[in-house]
């Protein structure tokens, strides 16, 4: 996995995916919506009424978590050839 490649182990990490503002539906950055999911047990649930962004590598499964849009964490971004 590139993540583990280029930091020796398994941060979390945004993966660009926001949601709408209805809550419940899913977003990459680009504006794509999306239906796959790896959610951690009890996620997403927008703790605080303001956790809009996912981060990967949560908890001992190292599944999807929602974070807040402001906490700063690596990225990972993808690209056409």
């Amino acid at each position: 996995m590139i993540i583990k490649q280029q930091t020796h182990g398994y941060p979390m990490t945004w993966i660009g995916g926001h949601d709408s503002p209805k809550n419940d539906v899913w977003f990459w950055s680009d504006g794509r919506p999306f239906f796959f999911t790896f959610w951690c047990a009890g996620q997403p649930n927008n703790s605080g009424g303001n956790q809009g962004c996912i981060r990967m590598n949560a908890g001992e499964h190292n599944c999807w978590d929602d974070f807040m849009c402001s906490g700063q964490l690596p990225s990972v971004c993808a690209r056409n050839p």
